[in-house]
């Protein structure tokens, strides 16, 4: 686990293992409400909205990160 979950913040980011960023909007005791960000096949920026278990969340979390700009 690279993030304790004291440390995740609502509106800040964090990279996963697999490079996938996720940007925390909520969260509450059961799990994290978060968009995930990737690149269509033109190479535009989508972001996707999520809702992850605590557990998940931060089994694959390695780091916060710069949020990517729309």
């Amino acid at each position: 686990m690279g993030v304790p979950r004291t440390a995740v913040r609502t509106g800040h980011c964090y990279r996963d293992s697999f490079g996938a960023v996720w940007r925390v909007v909520g969260f509450d005791s059961r799990g994290v409400i978060c968009v995930l960000y990737h690149r269509d096949v033109c190479g535009a920026l989508v972001e996707r909205p999520h809702t992850e278990t605590w557990d998940n969340f931060l089994a694959d979390i390695e780091g916060e990160v710069a949020c990517p700009a729309a």
